[in-house]
């Protein structure tokens, strides 16, 4: 009885507030100022109070079995170090409820306390949400329903409610974001956005048996077939489910196992077990299903998405998967994958509405040819047709067919941050296609998907070329990296690839491949076919092609030489032109040069306009005439007149340079010798001229690899991620280096490996891959470094406003590196209080005098808003300062005890009260009256003991 009398005494009538405000919590107003009463009252005297009312003698009972299990807990949890009992009731008594009033009111008392006991121990900020209980419960439904969760609470076995215990549950929540009060369906979700933590109640059995119900009439069914509500209603189940099922699972790997694992638990989570696999075997049994591929992965997608990253994981993984190395797309990874099963499904389907969205086509070709305009811009029929019949051609092979449509869903599963991670040192991570490929490879996946070792290779070579033809589209790739392709052999495969490669780049965007690009496509189609059918090779046909393009070449320099002769219009001296007497490999070699130039347009975004297009520009034929010799369907000539002049300037900053640096950018260009990721995406920032020499500088630096015969990847990926706010600096970093210099330094490249700053290279030997990078002169990366290592609030606090003030005062966008430092500042003043509380902590515990922690205490407090101070470290540093004074109270009181004890003399015991009376006068602002009061209480027991000789 003398420990709860101090204990309520040291508390200083806290434990009073924590009574009434549950009370409140309970509208249970009328008791609010008598309730300490209620447990000295008898049987008849509460039956009186309570007007002989049984509900409201209930709500007696109910308060006095509140009151006592707050003391039961006390006794339980807290006695064994007094510390925490006051940690607890602050923190109760600073926490914000929301969602009580409904709730609480018609909950048994000491049910109530426990899930209070259970939120405030767990939560970490300062708001508990016990709205979702109730949510979308209706209110005639209240009654019956919170008589279940009170059922419910019942279950909450008080064996895992000790400190330890509850720690752990809350690091679980504030991990996983979830976790469960063991043997309940009580779940704590912590909300991010308002800081809370959310408390909601899942009837496990019905969540369970609804869900067996729900699974069984879905049970071979497409996914299409299923109605949106109980689409709906099942994914909302099986989220409850898979949410209580991996919080068993981490619940059993705890280090509380040892105490048993609840039946209920147990059970509920043998049948989510058994659920979730019959789940996935029957889900995955339809979702691949090519002709309505499309249809069940987007419901999915749309609402049952926690059942699609259990069926269909890597599918999911992508969601939130930023567009690096996928730098073309303009929407999000998972909706241009779905774009391309809509494609291929109503290729499959004959489905021609489904395939080209008519409505943007129609307004793509308003936007070309005018307003008046009735047409699209898309494939045409016959093109159309040619897909079609390629489909029925591939779909007798069954392992190919397979391979292809499940392409189209891994696709992108190069882009997979945790398989980048754990893969790294067998990727290249330049090439997302070869990355995928190899992670299915290593993850197993055509296995976990129940593939055949044919159809599972076929899907791996799909997905490692499945952007070839986009790339080549781009001019990244040239044609010849088909070759590849063409070795399988395999006219099936090959079409395989062309459906897969085809696709994906068509559902990047409608206004990507019209029917003009597409036949360009078809033809590469063609031609494959013709090589695989012995009627030529991809050297004969080629050499046949750069002749044809030489005769242009050497057209064009006799013009720039001679003009035109007398009396000939520019396109009769482009048709009647005599030919030079000049060898075959001199126009083979001229034309090679012609493609390198187009493949430089094509790096620039210039997707229609050829070298003879230029030609016949530069003799001045009419620019209508050569739109008009073009026949395009897809593109306007507004289009085609923007894209032949800056393909002209171009051509005029490639003239201007030294014979032998353009004939060393046209060597590196042609055949298969580097493969480029990202340029376009960097070159749209810069002036032709500074194009041009970053591709010399990223071309001359291939010659540091060993093997020069080997392909080489050029990676502009890192620059292409921070290109839009780097632009300026980049361009006048270029501005002050000249192509002579560029070309003939060797110590600049040199200088550029070595680089901190500026343009940088970096040469990946082992993947043959040349990163070509931009870091700014301000070097943010290093200025973060250094704040980091920052000891001191004052030197912190200088350095950060001096590299503000040198940001603002740099000459090109400094806003994101204001931000980053700004961030980093945040984080490391807060890491240094983070030092001074610990330091202070230290020092309160070695402090032994009332005053002398309330002076530092105080003095920190005082420095707070001026040392940056967070409102938490002010909560914290409070919390220390109380804790030591009650660390002190309890020493001061086992001292005085102790002594009393010892003391048999009553005039000793007096000198005693004498000296200690005036310690307890001069630390009253610190310890409380009630301190005294108790202290004094002690002496007069003491004094009776020894009056009456006990």
């Amino acid at each position: 009885d003398r420990l709860l009398d101090e204990k309520i005494a040291l508390m200083g009538g806290v434990h009073n507030k924590i009574i009434r405000k549950i009370l409140m919590m309970k509208n249970q107003f009328e008791f609010l100022d008598n309730w300490t009463e209620l447990p000295k009252k008898g049987g008849k005297e509460k039956e009186s109070l309570a007007d002989y009312n049984d509900q409201k003698l209930a709500k007696i009972e109910d308060i006095i079995q509140l009151v006592q299990v707050i003391e039961e807990f006390e006794n339980q949890f807290l006695k064994d170090d007094p510390l925490e009992l006051p940690i607890f009731y602050r923190k109760f008594l600073n926490m914000e409820f929301h969602g009580t009033g409904h709730l609480f009111e018609r909950m048994d008392g000491r049910l109530v306390f426990i899930l209070l006991w259970i939120s405030v121990n767990v939560c970490r900020g300062e708001i508990i949400n016990f709205n979702p209980i109730l949510t979308d419960i209706k209110y005639k439904d209240i009654d019956d329903y919170v008589k279940k969760v009170d059922a419910e609470a019942r279950h909450i076995n008080t064996e895992y409610l000790d400190l330890s215990t509850l720690k752990q549950l809350s690091e679980q929540l504030y991990e996983n974001n979830s976790a469960f009060i063991a043997n309940t369906g009580f779940r704590l979700t912590y909300n991010k956005e308002t800081q809370s933590v959310d408390i909601s109640y899942i009837d496990m059995d019905e969540n369970i048996d609804q869900l067996e119900t729900l699974g069984r009439r879905a049970k071979g069914r497409k996914i299409s077939e299923i109605p949106i509500e109980d689409l709906q209603i099942m994914e909302k189940r099986f989220a409850n489910l898979e949410d209580f099922y991996q919080g068993h699972i981490r619940f059993k790997s705890s280090n509380h196992a040892h105490l048993g694992i609840p039946t209920r638990p147990a059970k509920w989570s043998k049948k989510a077990g058994n659920f979730r696999h019959y789940l996935k075997s029957n889900v995955r049994e339809v979702i691949f299903e090519p002709e309505h591929i499309y249809d069940d992965l987007s419901l999915l997608c749309q609402y049952a998405p926690t059942i699609l990253l259990f069926v269909l994981p890597e599918f999911m993984a992508l969601r939130d998967v930023r567009l690096t190395g996928k730098i073309y797309l303009r929407s999000p990874i998972i909706e241009h994958i779905l774009t391309s099963l809509r494609k291929i499904q109503a290729l499959i389907n004959e489905d021609r509405k489904s395939f080209q969205d008519v409505k943007v086509l129609h307004k793509l070709a308003q936007r070309e040819f005018g307003p008046m305009v009735a047409g699209i811009v898309g494939l045409n029929e016959t093109q159309l047709d040619t897909l079609e019949a390629i489909i029925d051609h591939i779909r007798p092979n069954k392992a190919i067919f397979e391979g292809m449509i499940k392409s189209f869903i891994f696709q992108d599963l190069g882009l997979t941050p945790a398989f980048r991670k754990k893969h790294k040192a067998h990727i290249n991570p330049t090439d997302q296609a070869q990355a995928g490929a190899v992670f299915l490879e290593k993850e197993k996946i055509p296995q976990k998907y129940k593939m055949k070792k044919d159809a599972a290779r076929f899907l791996m070579f799909l997905v490692q070329h499945h952007d070839r033809l986009h790339h080549i589209a781009r001019g990244e790739f040239t044609i010849h990296s088909l070759q590849e392709i063409i070795d399988t052999g395999d006219k099936i495969l090959l079409d395989a690839f062309f459906i897969s490669s085809f696709v994906m780049f068509a559902a990047m965007g409608e206004d990507l491949v019209f029917e003009d690009l597409a036949d360009r496509v078809f033809h590469i189609r063609t031609l494959c076919h013709r090589i695989l059918d012995g009627e030529t090779t991809l050297k004969e046909y080629y050499d046949d092609f750069y002749k044809e393009r030489g005769h242009e070449f050497f057209a064009l320099e006799d013009y720039h030489l001679k003009g035109l002769p007398k009396g000939s219009t520019p396109v009769g001296y482009l048709e009647s032109r005599q030919e030079d007497s000049l060898s075959e490999a001199q126009y083979i070699q001229a034309g090679k040069m012609v493609l390198a130039i187009v493949r430089i347009f094509r790096l620039k975004g210039i997707r229609y306009v050829d070298f003879s297009d230029l030609v016949n520009l530069i003799v001045k034929v009419p620019l209508p005439f050569i739109y008009k010799k073009k026949k395009y369907y897809g593109i306007g000539y507004t289009t085609f007149e923007k894209e032949l002049y800056e393909a002209f300037r171009i051509y005029n900053v490639i003239r201007r340079l030294p014979e032998a640096v353009s004939q060393f950018i046209f060597e590196r260009l042609i055949e298969d010798k580097v493969r480029i990721f990202g340029f376009e995406n960097v070159s749209i920032f810069l002036n032709y001229e500074n194009m041009i020499k970053l591709l010399l500088t990223a071309l001359l630096g291939t010659q540091r690899f060993k093997d020069q015969q080997q392909m080489i990847y050029l990676d502009f990926l890192n620059l292409v991620e921070k290109i839009e706010k780097r632009y300026e600096a980049l361009n006048d970093s270029l501005n002050h280096m000249s192509i002579e210099t560029i070309w003939e330094s060797k110590s600049s490249l040199n200088q550029l490996f070595k680089a901190k700053t500026g343009l940088v290279l970096q040469k990946d030997e082992a993947r043959r891959r040349l990163i070509i990078d931009f870091i700014d002169k301000i070097n943010i990366s290093q200025k973060t470094s250094h704040m980091e290592t920052i000891t001191d609030i004052d030197q912190l606090k200088n350095y950060y406003h001096s590299s503000l003030h040198s940001l603002r005062n740099y000459p090109f966008y400094t806003d994101d590196y204001e931000l980053e430092l700004e961030l980093v500042f945040e984080k490391r003043l807060g890491e240094i209080i983070d030092i001074i509380l610990d330091q202070a902590k230290k020092q309160m515990e070695l402090l032994k005098d009332f005053g002398e922690v309330d002076h530092l205490f105080h003095d920190l407090m005082d420095r707070a808003l001026e040392l940056g101070f967070s409102e938490d470290q002010k909560h914290r540093l409070n919390d220390l300062f109380e804790l030591r004074k009650d660390n002190l109270k309890r020493e001061k009181l086992a001292e005085i005890h102790g002594l009393i004890d010892k003391i048999s003399d009553i005039h000793e015991l007096n000198d005693y009260w004498d000296g200690i009376k005036w310690y307890l006068l001069n630390n009253r602002q610190f310890v409380g009256k009630e301190f005294e009061h108790l202290i004094a209480k002690s002496f007069d027991e003491a004094i009776q003991k020894l009056d009456f000789g006990i």
